[in-house]
């Protein structure tokens, strides 16, 4: 990751690779903008899933039952 970072190239295919090392076969990063989690944020994300999940991951709130978050 490092080297593509100093390489000035995308992160999503050493994110990919790492992932798959571990047994995953997509990833997530999330960022809120507000340190509190009882009150409404921008949230930021990068991932390797379809929006069509990233919509339903957030509308249903699995980001509190998620054992990998």
């Amino acid at each position: 990751m490092i080297v593509a970072t100093a390489a000035g190239k995308t992160l999503e295919r050493p994110l990919s690779e790492i992932s798959a090392k571990l047994g995953f076969d997509s990833f997530m990063f999330g960022m809120s903008t507000c340190p509190q989690i009882d009150h409404e944020s921008q949230i930021f994300a990068f991932t390797t899933l379809p929006i069509e999940w990233v919509v339903r991951y957030d509308q249903t709130a699995f980001v509190e039952i998620d054992p990998r978050a």
